[in-house]
């Protein structure tokens, strides 16, 4: 089931406070969305490096986002083909945040990811020595496209990326797993857990009743 992060924020906040979100609680729902963000973004990582280590490639479909048609630009000062990262993507081994690049006409042929500097090792070369697709890499907020991208299929490409959660508003859509949900709201949860009862909130109580 889609979810938010103030839907996940306010879940935990019931849970703390015996299943009602009270005026006097202590925790700032602020505080419970960046504690969810890092939790996310931490798990995700941990799990990417788990499935590298046992030789699983495949990403979950559930943290990519999506971005269609991008423009294929040039850059005439290094005479080279680039596109504006719409957003950038979280920070992880070996460039994984950028999970797919493709013309947006033809999405079958991935472009093949690249090192950043690994230009000159490839100048020259023909996309056929690279898998027979055109190559690219992340620098700064931009990707870079080597000889084997034109715009042959159009001036416009596909990217997919896992985003930081940061990078989400805490009432859009918020992709994660269901398992990963449920997990982040564990330990986030064993995070808060010794602040769900103070002295503060009984007397507030007392002064209610």
């Amino acid at each position: 089931m889609a979810t938010t992060k103030h839907q996940l924020a306010e879940q935990i906040k019931r849970i703390l406070n015996s299943g009602d979100i009270t005026h006097d609680s202590q925790i700032d729902t602020r505080e419970i969305v960046l504690a969810i963000e890092q939790e996310r973004d931490r798990l995700i990582r941990i799990r990417l490096k788990e499935s590298l280590m046992q030789g699983e490639k495949t990403i979950p479909g559930d943290i990519i986002s999506t971005f269609d048609d991008i423009l294929i630009k040039k850059d005439k000062v290094k005479k080279l083909l680039y596109s504006d990262l719409p957003e950038r993507p979280m920070s992880l081994f070996n460039d994984m945040g950028i999970t797919h690049v493709s013309y947006t006409t033809d999405q079958y042929n991935a472009f093949i990811r690249m090192k950043n500097g690994s230009l000159s090792l490839y100048n020259g070369l023909l996309s056929s020595d690279i898998g027979g697709r055109g190559g690219y890499w992340m620098e700064g907020d931009r990707i870079y496209y080597n000889k084997g991208v034109d715009d042959c299929c159009g001036n416009t490409v596909i990217l997919k990326m896992i985003l930081s959660s940061g990078d989400f508003d805490p009432d859009e859509l918020f992709p994660i797993p269901a398992d990963l949900e449920i997990e982040v709201v564990r330990n986030v949860l064993q995070l808060y857990s010794p602040m769900k009862s103070s002295p503060n909130d009984e007397l507030n109580d007392n002064l209610e009743s």
